[in-house]
């Protein structure tokens, strides 16, 4: 049986230094792997990242990593309320198999402070856990996109499957909508004539999962050279946030697409 369990983590401070972990789990045909990776793509722009092959320590309610090989500790202290956790499975109308992907988030908004080799940060940040019991190369998709922009007024979450079974969630400040339209500088939900315009975006990562296998060379055994061939690509960028009849508000966003290999 495959299970995937990943936690993510994220956080971006005034300057522009964003903090990005993941924690996960994979089991899958007698192969029991944790995972634990921790990035920092500073305010000029330069990536340092690293990983291993142990488990974080996760704290109550995941909204604390800490991982001493990884020299960083964080945690989060939740600003919104959890949203309610969705199978997308079920959600793309994907019927033709009793697993499921469960994507929660629980800390939609948070204050976040991150040690990380020696270095403090805080600001606004985010974190979520995603459990698949199916295996990902047999999603029905062909592209994934997923962001967050995170203002001191205003929270906004969005995922979108492109593909055969096509899938689009979008949270306003907790409230969910389905209709809306993302460009590579934009997202517009027409419904509230809301725009998120960002600006200046950076690319924090642009590489396909290969790259990762090459370090790690057991996620052969369990991926095949096909879907490897994943491509991510992360990015970071000010943004501003325009709601007919309130103030415009800027603040960072976090967003990534990946092209999906089966």
């Amino acid at each position: 049986m495959f299970t995937l369990r990943k936690h993510y983590f994220d956080g971006i401070d005034q300057h522009g230094n964003a903090m990005i972990a993941y924690a996960a789990e994979l089991s899958f045909l007698g192969v029991r792997l944790p995972y634990s990776s921790v990035m920092l793509h500073s305010s000029d722009n330069v990536l340092h990242e690293d990983a291993c092959l142990k488990a974080a320590k996760l704290g109550e309610n995941h909204r604390i990593f800490q991982q001493s090989n990884l020299s960083v500790s964080a945690k989060w202290q939740a600003l919104d309320a959890p949203l309610n956790d969705v199978d997308l499975l079920n959600a793309a109308t994907f019927t033709d198999t009793n697993k499921y992907v469960r994507w929660h988030c629980h800390t939609p908004k948070a204050r976040f402070s991150c040690l990380l080799n020696g270095q403090h940060f805080q600001g606004l940040g985010y974190a979520e856990t995603l459990m698949l019991t199916l295996e990902p190369w047999r999603l029905p998709l062909n592209e994934l996109y997923w962001g967050r922009f995170l203002s001191p007024s205003h929270t906004l979450v969005w995922l979108e499957w492109r593909g055969t079974n096509p899938l689009k969630l979008l949270y306003l400040d907790g409230k969910c909508y389905q209709n809306f339209i993302l460009d590579q500088y934009s997202l517009l939900l027409p419904e509230h004539s809301l725009h998120l315009n960002f600006h200046e975006p950076a690319v924090i990562k642009d590489e396909p999962l290969l790259t990762l296998a090459r370090r790690f060379p057991v996620l052969n055994r369990v991926f095949g050279k096909d879907f490897l061939k994943t491509r991510e690509t992360k990015w970071k960028s000010r943004a501003e946030l325009v709601i007919p009849g309130a103030p415009a508000e800027t603040g960072w966003a976090l967003y990534e697409k990946v092209l999906w290999r089966s």
